[in-house]
């Protein structure tokens, strides 16, 4: 189990299941990552590589207006319905059984993406092609491993990037 740590969610608890290649972001790690953010009150999500969707449930707690959670996994896309049930928000999302760089093909208008892609994924370079579509102004927090780099063509979009043990935090604006 998973718990939200601020918000109007706060304390409450989040189903992971039984799959143990689940990487939940840590505590720390999400006081930083909205601690960046700042208010994201009224903000639209998409919490991509979604997973339990920690990430999203945690900025819908924190004031986001809707958030689309999108994982490849039909398990993990069941665990979020669930969970979504289960602390009341199931009126402020979406849930996509999808690839990633599937899904940003499509016309997408939020204001901030939360993506936690695995620590050895490999498709970087189509992932961040698909995030030059995103709309100007559009935020992006990519969890990583530490040692992560991001593209060469998307190095002008860094605003900054914290390193927490073996978790980087990379903040992008398109």
């Amino acid at each position: 189990m998973v718990r939200i740590i601020a918000g109007s969610l706060k304390g409450r608890l989040i189903k992971s299941g039984r799959n143990i290649s689940l990487r939940p972001t840590k505590d720390r790690v999400k006081e930083t990552l909205f601690a960046k953010l700042g208010d994201i009150k009224n903000k639209r999500v998409i919490d991509i590589f979604a997973g339990t969707g920690n990430l999203g449930f945690e900025a819908l707690s924190r004031g986001a207006e809707h958030c689309i959670f999108v994982d490849s996994n039909k398990i993990n896309t069941e665990i979020i319905k669930s969970n979504a049930l289960s602390v009341k928000v199931f009126d402020k999302v979406d849930i996509r059984c999808s690839d990633a760089i599937r899904f940003f093909r499509n016309e997408i208008n939020v204001d901030i993406v939360l993506a936690d892609p695995p620590y050895k994924y490999s498709n970087f370079d189509k992932l961040f092609r698909e995030f030059e579509r995103l709309r100007e102004g559009t935020i992006i927090v990519l969890e990583a491993s530490k040692n992560f780099i991001p593209t060469a063509s998307f190095q002008d979009k860094y605003i900054s990037y914290k390193v927490m043990g073996e978790t980087s935090l990379n903040f992008f604006r398109v």
